[in-house]
Order: structure tokens, then C-alpha cells, then sequence
């Protein structure tokens, strides 16, 4: 199991343990895609309806934080304290059911994951520090960007695969793709056994 898979798995687990009557249920506008910062655990999963459900693994969930830009909606932690802030270590975790998922960002400690069926396209993004991972995720354009410090992970198939990796890995070892491209350093770039590598993904009216 990789590093952002572990860690994803010991946030889910410690949040289970929190109470109950601390989860909330969080409204925001039909977004399409979903932003975590500053350690916040996200764990998205395709459904018929839009709900979003968040829990304290550690601190007062009036420090969580969600921000509008949609179709981007960004969650992170106010790290604005009057008393000594740098010792606040919030922890939040963050539960969505979404009947689309066109893009996953990670930054900043942060950790998210996501299964299912993204449909036509999913653009994964993650940098300074954090992680993606995709289970069993179906999608037939998904776009890979790994920026300095972050890591990504994927297991599932997808007809067109770009992988951009400027972080520390991109693990898709577990991925089946028609198609795959690969920019930026290669070296931290892992894929399935046999994966051909092209220059560019064929044109789709040839």
C-alpha cells in the first residue's frame, strides 16, 4: 500500500472513532469538481445526489473552511488563531457523494480519494506535500499532475491517460489505459506492465 494510501486509511479510521454528533452536513452549490488544502482528508465517491458530510479527527470543526469557486469548491482549515496559531492541528475529514467528478486537487498536507465512474474526463492534481489516490476509478480521459511534493496514485482503466509529473510519484501501476502519455520526470513515473508510451494520444476524428 502506498504512503498516501496509508495515510488516507489511518485519517478514515481515526475519523470513525470521532463523535458522531460532531459530523455535519455541509451545503454548497452544484460544483464539479472538489479542492483539499492544509490536511484536511476528502473522500469523494459517485452517488445520485450531492452530499457532503464533515467530522473532526482532531480540533473544532468551526475550523473548517469551504470556499465557492464553483465549479471548484475548495475545503482547508482557518489557520488564523489569536493565541499562539502555530500550534493548532486541526484535522478534518471530509465525506462527498457526487453525481459528477471532473477534477481532484490536493495541497498542502492534505489527502483525498476517489472510486467510481468519472464519466468523460477527470483532471487529478496534487503538490506541496499532498495526495491523491484513485480506486477503481472509469474514465475515459484522466489527466495525472503531480507537482513538487505530491504523489499520486491510480488503479482502474481509462481510455486516455497524460500523466505530469513535476512531484515526488505517480504510481499507476494498477491502471489500464488505450493510450498513455507521459510528460515532465519519468524517472518517478510508474505504470502497468507492458504500457506503451506514445507522443501524443491519437486524434479521435482519425
Amino acid at each position: 500500500m502506498t504512503r498516501t494510501a496509508v495515510a488516507l486509511a489511518i485519517g478514515l479510521a481515526m475519523a470513525g472513532q470521532a463523535a458522531l454528533s460532531q459530523e455535519a452536513a455541509l451545503d454548497v452549490g452544484p460544483f464539479r469538481a472538489l479542492e483539499v488544502q492544509e490536511d484536511v482528508l476528502l473522500d469523494v465517491s459517485i452517488g445520485p445526489i450531492q452530499t457532503i458530510n464533515a467530522t473532526p479527527i482532531k480540533g473544532d470543526l468551526a475550523q473548517l473552511r469551504t470556499r465557492e469557486f464553483l465549479p471548484w469548491v475548495v475545503f482547508d482549515r482557518d489557520t488564523r488563531w489569536f493565541i499562539f496559531p502555530q500550534w493548532r492541528e486541526d484535522i478534518f475529514q471530509v465525506s462527498v457523494e457526487t453525481p459528477v467528478l471532473n477534477g481532484l486537487k490536493a495541497f498542502d498536507g492534505a489527502q483525498a480519494r476517489f472510486s467510481g465512474d468519472a464519466d468523460q474526463r477527470l483532471w487529478i492534481e496534487a503538490g506541496a506535500g499532498g495526495g491523491v489516490a484513485l480506486d477503481d476509478v472509469v474514465v475515459h480521459e484522466l489527466t495525472l499532475v503531480a507537482r513538487a511534493g505530491g504523489t499520486i496514485t491510480a488503479q482502474g482503466r481509462c481510455a486516455m491517460l497524460t500523466i505530469r509529473n513535476e512531484g515526488l510519484s505517480v504510481d499507476a501501476s494498477e491502471l489500464t489505459c488505450d493510450s498513455v502519455v507521459v510528460n515532465g520526470d519519468p524517472a518517478h513515473v510508474t505504470l502497468a506492465p507492458g504500457t506503451i508510451v506514445v507522443d501524443a494520444h491519437p486524434d479521435p476524428a482519425s
